[in-house]
Parts: C-alpha cells; sequence; structure tokens
C-alpha cells in the first residue's frame, strides 16, 4: 500500500468516526429532536473536532521528531534498520548547480510559477507552475558519530526561498536548463519530481514544464529550495546496513528527510510548528465542544 493511500485511509477513516461521535451524541442527548434541528451543528463538529485531531496530530508528531533530535540517537552508531535522527553537514565530490541563482548544492528544488484566473470569476485564482523540478548530488554526511553515506533521495523540508527574478536569475537558468530534457507536465501543479524512495546510487534529476501558454520566465515568480555543501543540517530516515548508509523509512512510508540548521535552530523550528499546530487544534476542538454543547440543548446556536 503506497504512503498516499495509507494516509487517505486514515483521514477518512478519522473523519467517519468523528462524525459517528457526533449522531451518537445527538441521538443520546436529543432523543425527541428532529434531526434538522441538529443536522448543521453534527456535520459542523464533526469536521471540527476531525481537524483539531489532524492539528494534534500534526503537534504530537513535531514534539516526538524535536525529541529524537540531539538525542541517543544522535551519539552512537546505529544498527541495521534503526531509525536515525543525525545531525551534521553534507558533503559531495559532485555538487550541482542550482537553477535560479547558480550556486553548488549538495541538493535542491525550484518552480517558476504565477496566479492566475480560476474560472469565469476574477476573484479565483490559482497557482500555476511553468517550471519545476529537483536534483540530488550522491553525498555523505559528516556527524559526530562519523560519515554516512546518502543512500535514498532527500526530500528538503525547507521553508521556500523566494528568488527575485533577476536578468542573473533568468541567465542562470538558460545555462542551467541548457541541454536538459524537460517532461511535460500533465497538469499545472507542481509536484516531487521524484517518488519518496527514489535510491541515490548517482546523480539524480527531473525537470518538467508546463507548455500551454507558457510565458517568459521574466513574467513568473521564483522559488528554490537548496542545501549547500558543508550547511548543517538534520537528518530523519533509517540506516541501512545493506545500502551501507541512509535511506528512507519504508516501514512508515517516509522520505528521507533533510532540515536545514543545526540541533538549536532544528529544535527551535520543530517547537514552532508543533506550537502553531496545537494553536490550531485547540481552537477547532474548542469550535467542536461549542458544537457538541448546542447539540446537548446547553445553548442555542440558532441553526
Amino acid at each position: 500500500m503506497s504512503p498516499l493511500v495509507r494516509a487517505l485511509m486514515v483521514w477518512v477513516l478519522l473523519l467517519v468516526a468523528c462524525l459517528a461521535a457526533f449522531v451518537a451524541l445527538a441521538w443520546w442527548g436529543r432523543p425527541g429532536a428532529h434531526w434538522l434541528e441538529v443536522d448543521a451543528s453534527i456535520v459542523g463538529g464533526a469536521v471540527a473536532a476531525w481537524f483539531g485531531v489532524q492539528f494534534g496530530r500534526a503537534a504530537l508528531k513535531r514534539l516526538r521528531e524535536r525529541a529524537a533530535v540531539g538525542g541517543p540517537d544522535d551519539m552512537g552508531r546505529p544498527g541495521d534498520g534503526a531509525f536515525v535522527v543525525l545531525a551534521g553537514v553534507l558533503q559531495t565530490m559532485t555538487p550541482l548547480r542550482t537553477p535560479f541563482t547558480g550556486v553548488e548544492a549538495v541538493a535542491y528544488g525550484y518552480k517558476a510559477w504565477r496566479r492566475e484566473r480560476w474560472g469565469k470569476s476574477e476573484k479565483h485564482t490559482r497557482e500555476v507552475a511553468y517550471w519545476w523540478g529537483e536534483g540530488s548530488a550522491p553525498c555523505t554526511l559528516l556527524t559526530r558519530a562519523g560519515s554516512f553515506a546518502v543512500r535514498s533521495r532527500l526530500e528538503l523540508d525547507l521553508w521556500s526561498a523566494m528568488v527575485e527574478n533577476t536578468v542573473a536569475a533568468q541567465d542562470h537558468f538558460a545555462a542551467f536548463i541548457q541541454g536538459a530534457t524537460p517532461e511535460v507536465g500533465p497538469v499545472a501543479i507542481a509536484r516531487p519530481g521524484f517518488d519518496w524512495d527514489t535510491p541515490l546510487d548517482g546523480l539524480v534529476r527531473r525537470d518538467k514544464q508546463r507548455q500551454v501558454d507558457a510565458p517568459s520566465l521574466s513574467a513568473l515568480t521564483l522559488h528554490e529550495w537548496v542545501v549547500t555543501p558543508g550547511e548543517p543540517v538534520v537528518l530523519m530516515g533509517r540506516y541501512s546496513a545493506a545500502r551501507g548508509g541512509l535511506v528512507h523509512d519504508e516501514g512508515a512510508g517516509r522520505p528521507l528527510r533533510v532540515l536545514k540548521g543545526d540541533i538549536a535552530t532544528v529544535r527551535a523550528q520543530l517547537l514552532s510548528g508543533a506550537t502553531s499546530y496545537g494553536v490550531l487544534s485547540l481552537v477547532a476542538l474548542g469550535v467542536a465542544a461549542m458544537l457538541a454543547g448546542s447539540i446537548l440543548g446547553w445553548h442555542d446556536l440558532g441553526f
């Protein structure tokens, strides 16, 4: 089962469970009420509870990751198949060049896009990408526990950095794309160039292009995700003795993730993310509790 299908199944099951809980609450708390009096609260409460649970799961995930960063896994040599969170720097003998800034990189991702009207209304717009792709070079992670070869494609879990669309950026991209054969993207939404479990046994690069009514590069917004050689990073994945290095998490269906920064920076970023998701979870659960009170007749929301 693919990670996407597994995640969708979990989301659907959680939504069904939330809906069933609110239906049961209405049946128990308002047995004599007509369904039209409580159906809006049932649906709204179930959706709010679902969002609350999902935000809560995201917050807990980041707290677990924060606890693992700089912990025991970062100090000793891991065993075969062990989940690892390793801090260090990435080095490569064959650095890549980034598409818009032209700097040396161990791995990069990019997209060139603009907002366009969607449908008949001028108020409805969507992001349409015309160029996007990624690349990873064979590399090694240098840590306090020694060096580790990277054997899976790197998933750049980074904040996107907007690049100013200058003549220099356009010249860099012209040199970058020269000689390449971009694939024609089937949709306008930028998706990762490779599957999450792509091995990194050599240079991997993939470029995609939307050719329908394509504007010039100067009319687009540019974004780059970059990890440069020697830059402090934290990698999350598995150690494979058979592959001789760090790989994706096959069992959990997760890629080999890269977070930029030293241990303190990454821990601060994960705590910030956990706090944001925690606040959203509390807000959503508060709305669900308010709608549950309406179902039980504690107050009237006017539904």
